[in-house]
């Protein structure tokens, strides 16, 4: 990989201003300012909201290269556990996707998803590793190779999936995935609790909810729903998706139009019923005759 010096592998703006950072596996979390989160070893680099870096967390002697061997493209950076070579990958991205918008957006979600997994897999990383924090690639106590100017910039989600198969890990939608990590637990957590939001939120407004007890509500569903997963969710990213769900809903779902929609919908359906069975029932009647000829 190439050692190009690059002043600012996190791409400063797109990253937490205050990040979550320690200096021990082990140790707790701490909450402090870029200029001293920059100096321990471990640091957040993606907001509560936003994916700007897929990072990968892979245990094995030679990690750091894993991607050249695996015909990858080079990653924006790798730091290296000098002592048994494991190490962490950091994918940037162009465009950051925002994992806890609803609406519109979710597209790219599960498309990233999708290749969060895919990447995942054919680097062999842990699939437990929850990705709030990384090795630190500014710090020295890693072995930090640097990837070129445009693997630091970030790439394009079309041209990562160029080089996997998406088919194999395309996210459940609309369905429970209980066994999803990575960004298909987000996918998961917005499908159901999405669905069960639109059947409520009308009894909730009849019952004299106010949207703050109408937030409390959604975020312990998804809540509820992150605890099953083997590996769940921060409960700060949680609360994201909750108050993007629950927004949405409260002030943009328009029940009666959704009524309107089903209805015809329904209606559509057993038109279609009854023209099958009427041609099966004019097909029963052509055999009948030709049976008596």
């Amino acid at each position: 990989m190439s050692q190009l010096y690059q002043p600012d592998l996190f791409l400063q703006e797109r990253i937490p201003r205050k990040p979550y950072c320690k200096d021990f596996k082990d140790a707790p979390m701490l909450v402090r300012s870029y200029a001293a989160a920059i100096k321990r070893r471990y640091i957040q680099v993606n907001p509560p909201h936003l994916r700007v870096f897929m990072l990968f967390d892979l245990d094995y002697a030679g990690a750091g290269l894993a991607w050249e061997d695996n015909n990858l493209p080079m990653p924006a950076w790798a730091a290296i556990n000098r002592e048994n070579g494991g190490a962490h990958l950091a994918y940037a991205l162009s465009a950051p996707v925002l994992t806890a918008e609803y609406g519109g957006r979710q597209k790219a979600l599960r498309y990233l998803a999708a290749l969060e997994a895919a990447y995942k897999a054919k680097l062999r990383g842990d699939v437990g590793f929850v990705s709030l924090i990384t090795k630190n690639p500014e710090h020295p106590h890693w072995l930090t190779l640097r990837g070129v100017p445009d693997a630091i910039r970030g790439y394009d989600l079309e041209y990562l999936a160029d080089f996997v198969d998406l088919d194999k890990f395309k996210p459940y939608v609309g369905r429970s995935n209980l066994e999803a990590v990575g960004l298909s637990r987000n996918c998961t957590v917005f499908n159901l609790v999405s669905r069960w939001a639109y059947k409520n939120v009308l009894a909730f407004k009849q019952q004299g909810y106010t949207v703050q007890g109408w937030l409390k509500e959604v975020h312990y569903q998804c809540m509820r729903v992150n605890g099953d997963f083997p590996v769940p969710m921060w409960e700060k990213e949680v609360k994201c998706i909750s108050k993007s769900i629950a927004n949405w809903v409260w002030y943009k779902f328009d029940i009666a139009a959704s009524n309107r929609r089903f209805s015809e919908l329904q209606a559509h359906r057993n038109s279609l019923r009854k023209t099958r069975k009427n041609q099966h029932n004019k097909g029963s009647i052509i055999l009948l005759d030709n049976c008596h000829d």
